[in-house]
């Protein structure tokens, strides 16, 4: 920081001898004025050297000719002396030549560390004893890579499917776990350990929701089966999951993957953030490591998990998985039950039909949530596309799978029938949305939502990316925010009929949707009594049973359901 003597920059052409005790030979070119540059940082400044300083012995010099000790001090740092390069250096012979081996230096690393970043089979490209090419490379080890592209993806999907799990269980816990421990104890614990039944004779009289033994109850109907359909839907599901199974067994190698962490104690010294880019760099002290192997197994269980779903919730492949429909209209019950689940005739709210289109379409939406996804992310990692392809194709495909284990395996039709109701200019259809989104567990579930984000997020990037508190804190609020808003158009979602329940056992055809109130009782009464308003939702079932007609005319009350029906046969 200077005080009062300007510096000025010079050049002498007359040799180191000369230009060391001639005073005059030294020709001023620059100058800068002392309280221009009165900061505690360094300032960037630039001169044109004059073509008269042109040569192979110029010397320059910063002068300051009025300097006093006490006050003024300054410095030079990162000095660079360069010649304007001609127009056409970059096509240059020399330059062409060294760009290649850089190009072939840098791709040789990337391809030993087996990034996305290289272009080339390593196993190809690289020698049969790799550490001749990438022993020179810093931090190779063979087989041995940190988590990247297409295995971080399915890392991702993993924790997205075990998140989802834990919830849903949960969920199952509060609201049925006197239902699900009765049904684990008759299962699994051996005979021994079951508690004693005791003989109870059935009462008549008694009220239950279930018929007496033998009896069935006021209407009951038989879903349509067509074994033809059955054989093409397990086909269309096989052939994929097999030939995509068989292709990623043979293109993936053996292989160790790791993800560097840092303990939530673990701060940055002051060495450490002094001499590293900031906000301040913190060592990792640990690592998590799994084998390819591994990563190859998770793939194939949850591609399997979502064709077991799909096969068993929506197609039912299995005669056992055929639910059994029937209307009980007595208004002690008044209810319709598929299967084990009841929906009370009340909650009903819309009786209409659709199209054979519709149902073709809605029926491929289902197909496409069963593919393969995450076989196909693995699969792509081995085309050793460019950076830029990699990228994009990698990316959406494992994207795609994040998106199903979020959503579920009918994530495709999830998303037609929410972007129907977005999309829509029916003035109609916009006052129901209006209406749902006054409906007080908006506030919930975007209050929630951003909450748990929020930490999450933060605990993430606190625990992998090593970076500032403050850093951590600005990222974990700003996706905060949007899982906020992901949670208001999830309420605004769950009040229209966008959560699809299709039972589709025969050919796709025209038929009858019921759109009703799913409703959810969790056992919150005094705290969080609000619970069972955040997870009902408008829910959306289709049916292809042997008499419609009847099915119909019992859904509107009406008691003639034919001559034909007999509600005792079976």
């Amino acid at each position: 920081r200077g005080f009062r003597g300007d510096v000025h920059l010079k050049y002498c052409v007359t040799g180191p001898a000369n230009c060391m005790q001639n005073v005059d030979d030294w020709v001023k070119f620059g100058s800068y004025l002392v309280y221009e540059y009165r900061y505690e940082h360094f300032s960037p400044v630039s001169a044109e050297v004059p073509e008269a300083a042109w040569s192979n012995e110029t010397m320059f010099m910063w002068d300051q000719p009025y300097f006093e000790n006490r006050r003024d001090y300054w410095a030079l740092d990162d000095i660079s002396i360069f010649h304007r390069f001609d127009g056409t250096w970059r096509e240059s012979e020399a330059f062409v030549n060294k760009k290649e081996e850089s190009d072939m230096a840098i791709q040789v690393a990337q391809c030993c560390m087996e990034t996305e970043h290289c272009e080339n089979d390593p196993d190809s490209f690289l020698p049969d004893n790799k550490a001749d090419e990438c022993g020179g490379v810093k931090g190779w080890k063979e087989g041995y890579y940190m988590l990247r592209g297409a295995d971080a993806y399915i890392a991702i999907t993993a924790l997205l499917a075990l998140c989802k799990f834990l919830y849903n269980f949960a969920i199952l816990m509060l609201t049925q776990g006197d239902v699900v421990v009765d049904k684990f104890v008759k299962k699994y614990l051996p005979r021994s350990c079951k508690p004693k039944k005791r003989a109870v004779m059935f009462d008549f009289q008694q009220k239950s929701d279930e018929p007496p033994p033998g009896m069935l109850a006021e209407g009951a109907f038989e879903c349509q089966v067509h074994p033809k359909f059955r054989r093409a839907v397990v086909l269309t599901f096989l052939g994929p999951y097999v030939i995509a199974l068989l292709w990623m067994f043979s293109v993936t190698g053996t292989y160790t993957v790791y993800q560097p962490f840092v303990a939530f104690n673990n701060e940055a010294s002051l060495e450490q953030s002094t001499y590293q880019d900031r906000p301040p760099y913190v060592v990792p002290n640990s690592e998590m490591e799994t084998s390819s192997g591994f990563l190859v197994f998770l793939c194939m269980s949850m591609d399997a998990s979502n064709i077991y779903w799909l096969a068993k919730h929506v197609f039912c492949l299995w005669p056992a998985w055929v639910p059994e429909v029937s209307i009980d209209t007595n208004p002690r019950n008044n209810w319709l039950r598929v299967g084990k689940q009841k929906i009370i005739l009340t909650d009903i709210q819309e009786i209409h039909r659709f199209s054979k289109k519709f149902c073709w379409y809605v029926t491929a939406l289902y197909i496409l949530g069963g593919m393969p996804w995450c076989s196909a992310v693995m699969i792509c990692k081995s085309f050793w596309m460019t950076y830029e392809k990699a990228r994009l194709v990698v990316g959406c495909v494992g994207f795609m799978t994040c998106f199903r284990a979020f959503f579920g395996a009918n994530v495709f039709v999830k998303f037609h029938f929410a972007m129907e109701f977005v999309l829509t200019t029916n003035n109609d259809i916009r006052d129901d949305m209006g209406l749902s989104m006054r409906d007080q567990k908006i506030k919930y579930l975007g209050g929630y939502s951003a909450l748990v984000v929020c930490c999450s997020v933060g605990l993430i990037i606190g625990t992998y990316y090593y970076h500032s508190k403050l850093h951590t804190f600005v990222v974990a609020m700003i996706c905060g925010f949007f899982g906020g808003v992901y949670g208001v158009v999830l309420g605004l979602l769950q009040g229209l009929p966008t959560s699809p329940q299709f039972l589709l056992t025969r050919w796709p055809d025209e038929g009858h949707t019921v759109i009703y109130e799913k409703k959810t009782h969790c056992p919150c009464i005094f705290y969080c009594a609000y619970c069972s308003d955040m997870h009902t939702r408008v829910g959306y079932l289709v049916l292809f049973l042997d008499n419609m007609q009847g099915y119909q005319a019992l859904l509107k009350g009406e008691q003639d359901i034919g001559d034909d029906f007999d509600p005792m046969a079976g």
